[in-house]
């Protein structure tokens, strides 16, 4: 069926007339229902039967509901998206306010007295890294002092060199 078809799954394929174009509208609004559709069109049982078949109406109206849940699904897809996106820009600013609040008590009042700043620092910080998307490994490699990164480096080469079959990898 799919080479009889027009430009579109809407359109009329070759050899269906508008009457059979608009039968076929009839019969998917109501669901595929065979009897209530002959009785809206007032056709007999062998017609309607016919038509279902000669212009392979079940084949049209499965790709017609497999085109409305593709729309559906993107709906869905686009909602969840901008959901996500004002989640993350509300947790960005909530960081943001954190981080001010706690280095305006720092500013004010120093470090011996400000526990509570320097969390809501550390808090406001972490918020907006995760409202960023920034990954866990990334901040830790960002953290880590040079000798770290060397036995890292290392690591990371010898263990790619076991997985080539060298004892180690050589500068």
């Amino acid at each position: 069926m799919s080479e009889q078809l027009s430009e579109t799954i809407y359109d009329r394929i070759r050899r269906e007339t508008a009457k059979h174009h608009a039968a076929f509208w009839t019969w998917y609004e109501l669901e595929r229902n065979y009897d209530q559709t002959k009785t809206k069109l007032r056709v007999a049982p062998n017609t309607l039967a016919a038509w279902i078949k000669h212009f392979d109406w079940h084949e049209r109206a499965d790709k017609l509901d497999a085109k409305a849940q593709s729309i559906i699904e993107s709906k869905a897809i686009n909602e969840r998206a901008k959901r996500q996106a004002q989640m993350s820009e509300n947790h960005y600013k909530l960081g943001n306010s954190l981080l001010l609040a706690g280095g305006t008590y720092l500013q004010k009042n120093g470090l011996e007295t400000g526990a509570q700043a320097i969390m809501a620092v550390k808090t406001g910080v972490e918020i907006q890294r995760k409202a960023e998307g920034l990954p866990d490994w990334l901040i830790k490699i960002a953290e880590m002092s040079e000798d770290e990164l060397t036995s890292e480096r290392d690591r990371l080469l010898n263990e790619l060199a076991a997985s080539c079959g060298r004892t180690r990898f050589s500068d």
